[in-house]
């Protein structure tokens, strides 16, 4: 589920992943997407470029649902004429360490399970996919409650306010 508080969304953890999508309509045509698996954990980051949030959402549909979106992806940005691109060593693999059931084997993001409701959102509208890819305004910030980034932390709920980036 996914709940908002302050502008930002917030679980029971001591990890927080911050996300905003634009609600600005973006015009992505002729642009080129890079699909990486990544590791999103409870680092203080920022990532407010195309290839860090493509990554971010590529890595979290994979690593919920356990197979490569890859093709997903294209088919869902293709017609926009947005070209996506993703070599071999950044695909997502998958293992099964000996039992019938596969696993992202080189990607991951903490909690990823939650994102379920934003991922399925994502894969199910390609303008809301578009926006949190492209959008100017878009990001997704990482952090954790066991360092002190408090200033950090409450300027993003100002940002978040301020461009009205709130999931709706």
């Amino acid at each position: 589920m996914i709940k908002i508080r302050n502008s930002v969304f917030e679980t029971n953890s001591s990890s927080v992943h911050a996300i905003c999508v634009s609600s600005k309509p973006v015009d992505a045509r002729g642009l080129t997407v890079r699909l990486r698996i990544g590791e999103f954990g409870w680092e203080h980051e920022w990532y407010q470029d195309i290839d860090s949030r493509a990554s971010y959402i590529y890595t979290a549909a994979c690593y919920i649902y356990d197979k490569d979106f890859y093709k997903k992806f294209k088919e869902l940005l293709e017609p926009y004429g947005i070209k996506v691109e993703c070599y071999g060593s950044d695909r997502a693999r998958f293992t099964n360490w000996g039992s019938d059931e596969y696993y992202l084997d080189n990607g991951y993001i903490d909690h990823g399970d939650e994102l379920q409701e934003f991922v399925d959102r994502c894969l199910d509208d390609a303008d809301t996919l578009i926006r949190f890819i492209f959008g100017e305004e878009s990001f997704v910030m990482t952090t954790n409650d066991n360092c002190d980034y408090g200033d950090e932390m409450r300027s993003a709920r100002v940002e978040a306010r301020d461009n009205e980036l709130i999931w709706k």
